[in-house]
């Protein structure tokens, strides 16, 4: 009997090219596929194992003519991403510009240049622990730590993070799990929004399911001749 001995997955970056000993497409499909392991060793060089495509079991998302790569669900969701990350950044950075003060102080005109040094190295060395203080002479009128005025673009990055959030939430149609936050929604729409969601993971299992069926029917006829009736992997409805 012709077994399948084990199901491994192999990770996506480590494809080459499709195609093995030279060969790129027999009967409609692809030959197989070389991957590219680097060696772990400084300087040691890369494998390359070819496997046939006997040897595989291909899902692809969305896969478009030859391109057996497919295109990933997340694709379209990378420019969201990227500018959420990028709007985390600089909100992180407006933080800072008006979260930290600047020290500052005012010295009489008449104050030696030994002292204005000593208030200046002050200035620059503030730090704050449990033992940091300062002692100022009274040829220093005033001492402050001033801060920016207004709060910057805080508000408008926010605005800008929550809708590129939200873009992401749709786009894998999972708006239900963000109707907690601004105005809500009622328990009908998150019922209706959840059933497209659900809907969504019944095609991705169905489709699963129907290129493992077509192995299992390579498999039977390997083994056995005449079959009419194949036995088949199901899901039930999620």
């Amino acid at each position: 009997m012709i077994e399948w001995k084990e199901l491994a997955s192999r990770v996506q970056r480590a494809h080459y090219i499709w195609g093995v000993n030279g060969e790129e497409w027999i009967n409609g499909h692809p030959a197989g596929i070389t991957q590219v392991i680097n060696s772990n060793d400084e300087g040691g060089e890369a494998n390359y194992p070819e496997i046939p495509w006997g040897k595989l079991i291909l899902f692809s998302n969305e896969r478009e003519g030859n391109n057996y790569e497919g295109v990933s669900i997340l694709r379209p969701g990378y420019k969201h991403y990227f500018y959420k990350d990028l709007g985390y950044r600089i909100q992180s950075v407006s933080s800072e510009r008006y979260g930290v003060g600047v020290p500052v102080a005012t010295v009489k005109n008449s104050m030696s240049t030994l002292n204005r040094t000593k208030v200046e190295e002050f200035l620059k060395n503030i730090r704050s622990n449990e033992k940091s203080f300062g002692l100022l002479t009274d040829e220093v009128t005033k001492f402050e730590i001033m801060t920016p005025t207004g709060s910057g673009v805080g508000s408008d990055i926010q605005s800008m993070i929550d809708h590129h959030d939200k873009k992401l939430y749709d786009l894998i149609l999972a708006g239900f799990l963000n109707l907690s936050s601004g105005d809500g929604g009622s328990n009908a729409l998150s019922k209706d929004q959840s059933s497209f969601f659900l809907r969504g993971l019944q095609s991705v299992a169905d489709y699963i399911v129907s290129v493992m069926n077509e192995q299992i029917k390579e498999l039977v006829d390997m083994n056995y001749s005449g079959v009419v009736d194949y036995p088949t992997l199901f899901v039930s409805e999620i």
